[in-house]
């Protein structure tokens, strides 16, 4: 199963991994604390910075990644990841120190000695020709030495600026393989005689040849439908059903869900779910465990949502309760003030900080951030500071990667009117289905 994806971020190459379910996600690099945008494998986007434009598969447009989370956000099944270890960075190569050579002290030549009586001014400036020109012949023969005794020498290997030079090493000859003792020749096959040739027979006499049959085909192999074929045809006809009563045998456990979706549909209206798109999240894909979540938009929700189906002895079931939760957007009714005071519900969470209005007591609480698996419905939740529940949501969010609890919410009424939720517990660690 696909829990974790590994990325690098783009700002600093730190090695992260976040759940399946964070893909796409917006949130600070633990290790440089830059922004950065997650990646998501269902839309082909690789991470990126925050506010850097993100890249359109082939024949698609699409604005880029919100700061909640997306339609396309996994529908994840585990609530912890560890930061990647930091990086050793490579030291710099000091500058080697330039040699500082003394000059060598050069003897104090003797004042040459008179030998011949004192020349005339002619004869001094023959003599001073003379040495002019001897020097210029001895030089242009060094030169030309030099460069003959260059020219033979190889040339050196090439060498890296700021790097010392590497011993280049020969080049080793290649392997040569030797028998000891040469396979002789293979000897030469006879050659087959020639058989007589028969007499031609008249055509009268001769014998109609029967033309060869043709080929058998293949027998065909038993098609077996795919596991996504088979449980996209359980999908359809669950949308496709007209009532509760044909609708609970495409469902999970149909005789615990039977009584809720009746009691559901006694305030909700009853009948199919027409859908715009239908498509499985590669993102979510665990043959093992038996589940597949699909991607629907509907005209209600256009952004879509997940639809999760578990594989049983009698085929694919859909997940009701996370159905008709994601479906009826039931957080952002219950965010905004709508229905009872206390719910259970599918939500992302992460560390956050609050910057909204104070309200009475909220001094003394931490703040997440909640968000259900669509678009642009994030609130924020409260916890005592301190308390039981505060560090285990702080430690499963730790790092800034978020966790995909099932948390039980309630509304905290103030003297104005207004209200903050305030978490109360785990309805269950994770968003798998349960099988039993």
């Amino acid at each position: 199963m696909a829990e974790v994806i590994q990325f690098h971020c783009p700002a600093c190459g730190t090695t992260l991994r976040v759940p399946a379910a964070a893909a796409g996600f917006l949130g600070p690099c633990p290790r440089c604390r830059q922004e950065i945008i997650g990646p998501d494998p269902d839309l082909g986007q690789p991470a990126r910075r925050a506010g850097a434009a993100a890249v359109p598969p082939p024949g698609e447009d699409f604005s880029p990644v919100p700061a909640a989370p997306t339609a396309e956000d996994p529908f994840p099944f585990s609530s912890s990841s560890a930061p990647a270890p930091e990086p050793e960075k490579p030291e710099k190569p000091e500058k080697p120190k330039e040699l500082e050579v003394p000059l060598r002290e050069q003897p104090e030549l003797a004042p040459p000695v008179a030998t011949t009586p004192p020349s005339t001014p002619d004869s001094a400036r023959l003599v001073r020709l003379v040495f002019i020109l001897s020097c210029a012949v001895a030089a242009l023969i060094g030169l030309m030495a030099g460069f003959l005794i260059g020219s033979r020498q190889p040339p050196p290997p090439p060498v890296e600026r700021g790097l010392p030079a590497k011993a280049v090493a020969p080049p080793a000859p290649d392997p040569v393989i030797v028998d000891e003792d040469p396979p002789e020749p293979p000897a030469e096959a006879p050659k087959p005689e020639p058989e007589p040739e028969k007499p031609a027979e008249p055509e009268s006499q001769a014998a109609p040849r029967p033309e060869p049959a043709p080929p058998e085909p293949p027998a065909a192999e038993p098609s077996v439908p795919a596991p996504e074929t088979a449980a996209e045809a359980a999908l359809k006809a669950f949308l496709a059903a007209p009532d509760r009563q044909s609708r609970a045998a495409f469902v999970l456990h149909p005789d615990r869900i039977r009584e809720k979706m009746e009691r559901y549909h006694d305030d909700s209206p009853d009948g199919p779910t027409p859908f715009l798109s239908l498509r499985a999240n590669a993102a979510n894909q665990d043959p093992e465990s038996g589940i597949l979540v699909y991607h629907v938009t509907t005209e209600a929700m256009p952004s879509g949502f997940p639809v999760s189906l578990v594989t049983t002895p009698d085929g694919w079931k859909v997940d009701w309760e996370t159905f008709v939760e994601f479906r009826d957007d039931h957080f952002e009714q219950f965010a905004s003030g709508a229905g009872t005071d206390t719910g259970s519900f599918h939500l992302i969470v992460r560390n956050s900080h609050y910057f909204g209005d104070p309200f009475p007591g909220s001094d003394k609480l931490s703040a997440f951030r909640l968000d259900p698996p669509m678009p642009e419905r994030n609130h924020y939740g409260f916890v005592p500071t301190g308390s039981d529940l505060h560090k285990r949501l702080a430690g499963a969010t730790e790092w800034g990667v978020p966790c995909t609890p099932v948390l039980q919410l309630v509304r905290k009424q103030h003297e104005d009117g207004s209200f903050h939720l305030e978490i109360t517990g785990f309805a269950a660690l994770d968003w798998r289905p349960s099988t039993e």
